[in-house]
């Protein structure tokens, strides 16, 4: 989700802040989204991995 969508999102739901206040925000804490980045990313090579080797039922 870019930045703008992300502030668009926080107007929609009645939280105001700057596009500076939430790029400080975002850059503050980076390390934090990295992680977790990290950690979604792995699952879902995982889970792609698991459904790719999932023999096919078909009868051809």
């Amino acid at each position: 989700m870019t930045q703008g969508k992300l502030l668009d999102f926080l107007s929609n739901i009645g939280i105001s802040m700057s596009a500076g206040y939430l790029s400080n925000l975002l850059l503050k804490n980076s390390s934090k989204f990295e992680s977790e980045f990290n950690e979604v990313y792995v699952s879902g090579l995982a889970s792609s991995l698991q459904a790719t080797l999932r023999p096919n039922k078909c009868a051809c």
